[in-house]
């Protein structure tokens, strides 16, 4: 029965059925606007949420939505992690472009198109290392110096975005790029992949399509740019939005559920009678109330799989629990449980009410 339970590797949701927090219609609508995007430059879409709130799947759900039911569209997922740098990161971004346009888009005659975007990633590899070289300015405007290649490479990009905007209006095509995960870069990293989607902007026919975590985001910007920069690259805000306080409770009482159930304690009983009452009193109250995200959830029962088989049968199983969500969250109060054992599980004839009152204050909030 211990094998009923696998970890959870906190992976995005990609389809409607999947939709826990009613999400899906939103993002169908987005997509539904973006897909037939047909500006002579690109429109940037900006997913916003917190850590672990389930960006990534509503990234998954329009892409999902673009697919089934918008034939113009070619999706190329750009990964902005493991660059090393700014000439590094353009290369990457072009070679990429190349790779998963050449298998979007069909037929052979647009191989120009391909290879000219294939050979500024490679130019921009090197050019990345001369003397001098500014890549956003080349991007920018036509580099009159200090080197021939840097001219060379500013006169393929030109002529790859011209043939670019030619083949997606032959072939009635909208481009969207998705870059997710940004916030998971560091300070000089963001402040890149944003420059990279500001200087491309005169893309044609162009959607990017970039989830991260506004805060942090916004912090890494501001510090160089000014606390508008965000706004000036972002035209479409989209905010995702909160999972309803009951949504959510049932999905931990579901991740919560299965390991449990998995190890021989029947769940199904024990929501509906006691130990279902604990439980949804405990998410009334601190800690489990910092379950704001669905990622909080799974953290929670990953730990528990590891934790409860090895005391399933000496412990009060609503105990461990709240035991378990201050190990996680609360850790310094979980490190002074031992040392004040005696105001939380026996009366000691040499402690009193307001000793324990006054150890209590000191752990919980206001």
């Amino acid at each position: 029965m211990a094998n009923d339970f696998t970890l959870n590797p906190d992976r995005p949701v990609t389809t409607k059925d999947q939709d826990l927090f009613g999400r899906y219609p939103l993002a169908s609508q987005l997509a539904l606007r973006i897909g037939g995007w047909a500006g002579d430059s690109a429109l940037v879409v900006g997913v916003m949420g917190e850590w672990g709130s389930g960006k990534s799947s509503f990234v998954e759900f329009v892409c999902q939505e673009l697919r089934q039911n918008t034939e113009n569209v070619a999706i190329i997922e750009f990964n902005a992690w493991m660059f090393t740098g700014l000439h590094d990161l353009l290369s990457r971004f072009f070679t990429t472009l190349a790779t998963q346009l050449g298998s979007s888009l069909p037929g052979g005659k647009h191989k120009e198109l391909f290879a000219k975007l294939e050979t500024i990633g490679e130019g921009l590899n090197i050019v990345g290392f001369l003397p001098g070289f500014a890549p956003f300015k080349m991007l920018g405007a036509l580099i009159k110096g200090p080197n021939k290649a840097a001219r060379e490479l500013q006169a393929n990009l030109e002529i790859a975005k011209e043939h670019l905007k030619a083949t997606l209006v032959e072939q009635d095509k909208t481009l969207v790029i998705v870059i997710d995960d940004i916030d998971r870069l560091t300070d000089d990293e963001i402040r890149q992949v944003f420059q990279l989607v500001k200087l491309t902007g005169n893309f044609a026919r162009t959607v990017y399509l970039l989830a991260f975590d506004e805060g942090a985001v916004a912090a890494a910007l501001q510090s160089q740019y000014g606390s508008s920069f965000l706004d000036k690259v972002v035209q479409v805000p989209v905010q995702l939005p909160q999972a309803s306080a009951t949504a959510l409770r049932d999905y931990v009482f579901e991740a919560i559920g299965k390991v449990t159930y998995a190890y021989g304690f029947d769940w199904p009983d024990a929501v509906d009678g006691d130990f279902g009452g604990v439980l949804r009193q405990l998410y009334d109250i601190w800690p489990l109330r910092r379950v704001r995200v669905p990622r909080d959830a799974i953290r929670l029962a990953n730990a528990l799989s590891v934790s409860f088989p090895l005391v399933k049968d000496d412990v009060n199983i609503a105990d461990f629990l709240l035991l378990e969500m201050l190990r996680i969250w609360e850790s310094d109060v979980y490190g002074s449980v031992a040392s004040c054992r005696r105001h939380l599980v026996n009366r000691d004839p040499y402690s009193n009410e307001r000793d324990t009152k006054s150890v209590l204050q000191r752990w919980l909030p206001d």
